[in-house]
């Protein structure tokens, strides 16, 4: 069962990744293809992690949208999560892609 804070990292991370696939981030399009279940396979959190790595990694003179901060707490509290219990984020990664596959989220 996920925890009420992983679905909320999860549902952020979602938000996250909509605003940029709308301004024009390539990858992030691609991830939201996937969640939204398209034909798309579901993006592995391993993937999705890698992508967050990225945005974080940007400069703010780059981009000064905040999007950087954003990944960077969000890779903060999955890898807490992983922390206290091993696997917990992407169990809850994988049951929040297929819920709102599923129309649930």
């Amino acid at each position: 069962m996920t925890t009420p804070v992983l679905a909320q990292v999860c549902e952020s991370l979602a938000e996250l990744i909509g605003e940029r696939a709308a301004r024009g981030d390539v990858s992030a399009r691609g991830l939201q293809q996937g969640l939204s279940g398209t034909g798309h396979a579901p993006p592995p959190l391993s993937m999705v992690r890698t992508w967050l790595a990225n945005v974080a990694s940007e400069v703010r003179i780059i981009r000064p949208d905040g999007s950087h901060a954003t990944a960077t707490r969000i890779q903060a509290h999955l890898r807490a999560a992983d922390a206290q219990a091993p696997g917990s984020a992407d169990r809850a990664w994988t049951e929040f892609v297929a819920a709102r596959r599923a129309g649930g989220r």
